[in-house]
């Protein structure tokens, strides 16, 4: 079985100077992975760093992905082709609520809207990248 390696997630909201580079609103172009049995750690949301002390967790399977939103555990199925394409469908969280760190629930929200919104992926060396339809970087 081939192990897990543990990953960053690329700003999941680039800076507009980042956007605005891009100049397209095409898919993402990536290098072909598999994101199964892949595991990742964000590292930024809306272009800025996370919460001190909070940690958002993304982990592939055969079919379903999911992790740990800050507060709360999440699930549920995706799909993600060769060419780039990313779609998750039926994604589940419990409802924990949790008051410290501040705004980390506000984080949280801000990350599921982020999956719900994801259309595209690549992989540059060991950070994943994730775009909505629109191809901005979430």
């Amino acid at each position: 079985m081939q192990s897990q390696k543990t990953k960053l997630i690329m700003p999941l909201l680039m800076s507009l100077a980042l956007a605005a580079c891009s100049g397209s609103n095409e898919p993402l172009r990536h290098e072909i992975i598999d994101l199964k049995g892949t595991d990742w750690i964000l590292t930024q949301l809306s272009g800025k760093s996370l919460l001190p002390n909070t940690n958002i967790t993304l982990e592939f399977s055969n079919s379903e992905a999911g992790g740990f939103a800050g507060c709360n555990a999440y699930g549920g199925k995706y799909t993600a082709t060769s060419d780039g394409a990313l779609k998750f469908d039926e994604v589940a969280m419990t409802e924990m609520l949790c008051s410290s760190p501040n705004g980390v629930m506000a984080q949280e929200q801000a990350f599921s809207r982020a999956i719900v919104d994801a259309h595209s992926f690549r992989a540059i060396d060991d950070h994943l990248e994730i775009a909505n339809a629109g191809g901005k970087r979430l």
